[in-house]
C-alpha cells in the first residue's frame, strides 16, 4: 500500500513541487507579517521613559456662549463703575 502511494506521489512530483513552493512562500510571508506586527505592538506598548511624578493633570474646557455674554456684561458694568 505504501509503495503504491509513494509511486503516485513520485509520478506527480512536478505538480506537488509547485504546491510545496507555494506553501513555502505563504509561510515566509506570514512569518514576515507576524514579526512586523509583533515588533510594532511591542514598541507601541513599551514604556517611553517619561517620568510623570510631581506633575498636574489639567482639563481645559470652553464656556458656553451665554456665560461669555454674562461675563462680558459684568465686565462692562465694572468698567463703567470705575469710570464714575
Amino acid at each position: 500500500m505504501n509503495r503504491i502511494l509513494f509511486t503516485q506521489v513520485w509520478n506527480e512530483r512536478r505538480s506537488n513541487s509547485w504546491l510545496w513552493i507555494e506553501l513555502l512562500l505563504v509561510y515566509v510571508v506570514l512569518c514576515f507579517v507576524i514579526d512586523m506586527c509583533y515588533v510594532d505592538l511591542r514598541t507601541f506598548f513599551e514604556p517611553k521613559g517619561h517620568d510623570i511624578s510631581n506633575t498636574y493633570m489639567i482639563q481645559v474646557n470652553t464656556l458656553p456662549p451665554i456665560i461669555l455674554i454674562i461675563r462680558y456684561r459684568q465686565e462692562k458694568d465694572n468698567r463703567r463703575a470705575r469710570l464714575t
